[in-house]
């Protein structure tokens, strides 16, 4: 819509017909507020999917740089192994508690979220 809406506006517009350009741009503006009212109902679902996903998002983000950067390279290099392990283990753990946790209070709360 857009690229043929750009032509049609530019056309108008060198053609010196105003009244053809602005007819043209709230046209498009009616149609796609139209469109949206019905897509807006879509983004409460999107919302609670999308917040339930950050936080494992940003405990493998930390995890990434700090376990495996410091923690790993550190623990490997003076040739403790174990804690190495334990220190990837304990990441796995918390993303794993987290998603149990998150999966029990969006269960609870499906009448009030939706």
């Amino acid at each position: 819509m857009a690229g043929a809406l750009e032509t049609l506006c530019g056309q108008a517009y060198g053609a010196g017909q105003y009244e053809k350009l602005g007819m043209y741009t709230y046209s498009a503006m009616i149609s796609l507020l139209l469109s949206s009212k019905l897509q807006s109902f879509r983004f409460g679902i999107l919302t609670t999917t999308s917040l339930h996903y950050f936080i494992p998002y940003g405990v493998g983000a930390i995890a990434s740089t700090r376990v495996s950067n410091e923690l790993v390279s550190n623990e490997l290099e003076a040739g403790n192994s174990q804690a190495a392990r334990i220190a990837g283990y304990t990441v796995v753990m918390l993303i794993a508690i987290e998603a149990v946790f998150m999966s029990i209070i969006l269960l609870c709360c499906r009448s009030v979220v939706g």
